[in-house]
């Protein structure tokens, strides 16, 4: 989220405490939302408009601080949904993706500086025709996901049991009275 504008220091001022309010409050009108369930955010309908209004937005270059918004109707339109996009959502290749997000998040960087931003590479692709361009990018994603599967795997899962197995382990015992 950009809120360039509101948290950037400017003189000396940080005002990251006011993108955190911002943040915060955005959470909590999210929850008042989809706690209210209201029979609209659970149409198609209201998924398909709110997902092709973050597009459209995103393609003409609305700033990222006014897409947040659209992003949270589509939040809770997607939680609350009941009807078509929750099958589409609840693919098996849909939920695998969700499964390994977080290993995506932190591992896509890899792959975009490891390969694409290098120099050679950045001005091959720059006389790239569009299906070529699309091949390429359909092959970089596919490269991310293998990645991320990997590290999902063999870093995240077991990290993940390291922990819980440390917060066991390591909890404090009550001593002697």
């Amino acid at each position: 989220m950009e809120l360039s504008f509101l948290v950037h220091q400017h003189r000396g001022t940080n005002l990251g405490w006011l993108r955190c309010l911002v943040e915060f409050s955005t959470g909590v009108v999210i929850y008042r939302i989809f706690k209210m369930r209201p029979h609209i955010m659970r149409t198609d309908r209201a998924f398909a408009a709110l997902a092709a209004g973050v597009l459209v937005a995103m393609h003409f270059g609305v700033p990222d601080f006014l897409i947040v918004f659209l992003f949270c109707g589509l939040l809770c339109a997607t939680a609350l949904n009941a009807g078509t996009a929750r099958r589409v959502l609840s693919l098996q290749p849909i939920y695998y993706l969700g499964l390994i997000s977080y290993s995506i998040y932190m591992t896509h960087a890899l792959v975009q500086l490891g390969i694409l931003d290098k120099l050679p590479f950045r001005s091959f692709l720059a006389g790239l025709s569009p299906p070529a361009a699309l091949a390429v990018f359909v092959l970089s994603c596919a490269g991310v996901i293998a990645v991320a599967s990997v590290s999902y795997f063999f870093v995240e899962v077991p990290g993940r049991s390291l922990v819980r197995w440390t917060s066991r382990h390591w909890q404090m015992k009550p001593g002697p009275a």
